[in-house]
């Protein structure tokens, strides 16, 4: 859980023929004969929306802290937090719960000081996201692939679905190395320009939220959904 992600984002359509072009140096993750994953996830964010301003103004330390309930996994539950450092490398840590529920308790609130800068007092909901995820494994590297498909965000008062959309992450330990999934997308004519999908739906969701550095990006999105 010590990384480096790169994103990309393109239709569903082109989805079919990468999969079969990463057939020869990959592996695909099957739990209970399911390859396609049902993901539910509850952001938390301060009510001035700190989490989200320090990404849109690209400040490197920050955090981004979640409930994630593995759906077919036996609904498997973890409190997920996420910590980007000053040279774009990726932690992550995780504490096993009884399930999603919209507040932070007090018996994580040790994991949470230990992990971050905020206490269980200082956090609310902000965001729902539920999608359903691929995962490819490296046959030779240390790189995992995940594809993610039928994209929801909901702020708890409105709704913005993705369903044309594809959020490819690939994820690896270095900037350095070259896989072939990343000479693939290139193939592909896929640049990068990934958002993380807690800013995406937060943007989408928020209109009153600033976020003039997201617009290309977001535009993108937008255009890509349409198709």
């Amino acid at each position: 859980m010590n990384r480096v992600d790169t994103k990309y984002v393109f239709n569903i359509k082109q989805l079919p023929e990468i999969l079969l072009d990463a057939s020869a140096n990959y592996k695909i993750l099957e739990i209970n004969n399911v390859r396609q994953h049902l993901y539910d996830s509850m952001y938390f964010d301060t009510p001035d929306f700190q989490m989200y301003y320090k990404h849109l103004y690209n400040r490197l330390n920050r955090h981004k802290i979640r409930f994630r309930k593995y759906i077919n996994s036996n609904g498997l539950t973890f409190l997920e937090i996420k910590f980007k450092n000053n040279k774009e490398k990726t932690f992550k840590k995780r504490k096993k719960y009884i399930d999603i529920v919209p507040y932070l308790p007090e018996e994580l609130s040790e994991f949470l000081i230990h992990q971050t800068t905020y206490s269980h007092h200082q956090l609310l909901p902000s965001l729902k996201i539920q999608y359903y995820r691929i995962t490819l494994v490296n046959t030779h590297l240390n790189e995992r692939v995940t594809i993610d498909t039928q994209l929801q965000v909901d702020n708890f008062k409105s709704c913005y679905n993705l369903e044309n959309v594809v959020i490819a992450e690939v994820k690896r330990s270095s900037y350095t190395e070259r896989t072939p999934f990343l000479n693939l997308i290139r193939q592909h004519k896929i640049r990068e320009g990934g958002l993380s999908k807690y800013c995406t739906g937060m943007a989408f969701t928020n209109p009153n939220l600033k976020k003039n550095n997201f617009l290309p990006k977001l535009k993108l999105f937008e255009k890509i959904n349409s198709l």
